[in-house]
């Protein structure tokens, strides 16, 4: 049975484009003020962002997918916390060697099986630009040295550029208590994420 998703993209994220040419943003980014946000941007300008402040700016390293993973600190250094909260970006340009097009990639991270949660996709229009959201709620090992298996729920927003396609997200722990106070403040802070979203590509 597949679940009706929750629309991740509040009607706050409508905004007109940058008037700068080839720049475009997914709205106002508002973390209540700007001392509560870094900022991130990649020196070949493909994307920029700001993050919550305090969360770590982790490179993944097993890709070599443009991208930008900010991970929340955990609750505390004698936490048994298997899983935190994490935001990321990735950007599949034309031709990449992983997916052909958004299109393949949301059926690959949509595709049923036996321990996975999926909502259905859903089709918003930002900034001129059609957007697909959805999420998945599935199984994820933690680190080698917790092993201890978590639930985590993964808020996906997919939408394409003339020269491929951008993914951004959040990553939610369901099962870590030390977190669920804190959840209302982190989508906050993942809805301002997105919007301060900007590409040039």
């Amino acid at each position: 049975m597949r679940y009706k998703s929750r629309i991740l993209v509040s009607a706050t994220l409508v905004a007109a484009v940058l008037a700068v040419v080839g720049i475009y943003t997914l709205g106002k980014p508002d973390f209540g003020s700007e001392a509560a946000s870094d900022t991130f941007k990649r020196q070949d300008g493909i994307f920029e962002c700001r993050f919550p402040k305090g969360w770590e700016n982790r490179p993944a390293v097993y890709s070599d997918t443009p991208q930008a993973v900010f991970v929340a600190p955990p609750p505390s250094e004698a936490s048994d916390t298997a899983a935190v909260p994490s935001m990321w970006v990735y950007f599949y340009a034309e031709g990449n060697p992983a997916f052909k097009d958004s299109e393949t990639y949301i059926l690959m991270h949509t595709l049923s099986t036996e321990d996975h949660r999926i909502s259905e996709v859903t089709e918003v229009r930002l900034n001129e630009r059609l957007v697909k959201s959805f999420w998945v709620e599935r199984p994820l090992i933690g680190s080698p040295e917790n092993t201890r298996e978590v639930i985590v729920k993964e808020d996906y927003v997919v939408f394409d550029t003339d020269k491929g396609f951008f993914v951004l997200g959040l990553t939610w722990p369901l099962q870590e208590k030390a977190f669920a106070a804190q959840e209302k403040r982190i989508r906050s802070q993942f809805d301002a994420f997105l919007k301060s979203f900007r590409f040039s590509v």
